[in-house]
């Protein structure tokens, strides 16, 4: 029990002493707005990732999320990123260390809104985010399902 009380006087001490390093999440515009992106789909989870900027000789910092996926569905993943911080947040999608797709085109310079993915394996994929040149940011992967479509079924009387 004493344990417990320590730990827990020692985050509260942190989250009045440091408000906005310990329990910050870049602002809640940044949620709601991310979120308003997927509104023809499911939300499954979204992913908020921060970030300082790298410094020189420091490796590219990047956050990976192990997800479940099932087979037979289309997945996307948004991605968002805080304008009041320099980065821009990329993400890109793996399987069994195979690259399945990136919300970055290298070739073109270009960021994309979202990847979309027709699962045909079901199995534990890697979700990376990271921000294009280690630059400072703040930001938020989204995974969403997209919604399946209803069939209509069609009665008929077979006695005539």
């Amino acid at each position: 029990m004493k344990k417990f009380t320590l730990t827990l006087a020692t985050l509260l001490i942190m989250a009045v002493s440091f408000p906005e390093t310990v329990f910050s999440q870049c602002g809640g515009d940044l949620f709601k707005a991310c979120h308003e992106k997927i509104d023809s789909e499911n939300l499954v989870r979204s992913y908020p990732v921060q970030f300082p900027k790298r410094q020189n000789g420091q490796t590219l910092p990047v956050v990976k999320h192990n997800m479940m996926l099932q087979s037979g569905n289309t997945y996307r993943i948004y991605t968002c990123s805080a304008e009041e911080f320099p980065g821009k947040v990329i993400a890109s999608l793996h399987h069994a260390d195979q690259l399945i797709g990136s919300t970055y085109v290298i070739d073109k310079n270009k960021h994309l809104p979202y990847i979309e993915f027709e699962c045909k394996t079901t199995g534990v994929y890697n979700l990376t985010l990271y921000f294009e040149n280690g630059d400072e940011g703040c930001a938020m992967g989204i995974l969403a399902a997209k919604k399946e479509e209803k069939k209509h079924l069609t009665l008929v009387n077979n006695k005539e």
